[in-house]
């Protein structure tokens, strides 16, 4: 064993303690940079009654989406043609079989009426 229990217990309570300042750093980092988007809206707009936060943020979500939405499209529009293109390959293969089938028993009725002669 390369520790004791003891030390295995520094260990954890060492681990834990460094989590929890870290999470402490990545809440105030957070709310720092919360701060720092109110701070660059006021300085960038003239009104500070007016509200630019979503002018600045929403317009690259708002690309995100869109990009998003045309790629499910797109996949949409394939799957679509797709299935489009297996349906019509599979009602020319029935069709096919029908006129199989149908030459077969043409063929089978003027053998008959020939073995009735």
């Amino acid at each position: 064993q390369l520790y004791t229990e003891k030390e295995d217990r520094f260990f954890f309570k060492w681990i834990n303690d460094v989590l929890k300042e870290l999470e402490k750093r990545i809440d105030a980092g957070c709310a720092a940079l919360s701060h720092m988007e109110t701070n660059i809206v006021n300085l960038a707009c003239d009104d500070p009654g007016a509200l630019i936060g979503g002018n600045l943020l929403l317009p690259r979500h708002q690309r995100t989406i869109d990009l998003g939405a045309e790629d499910h499209m797109q996949r949409k529009a394939k799957e679509a043609e797709d299935e489009i293109l297996r349906l019509e390959v599979e009602a020319e293969l029935k069709r096919s079989q029908d006129r199989e089938k149908k030459q077969k028993k043409r063929n089978k009725q003027k053998e008959e009426k020939r073995l009735q002669r």
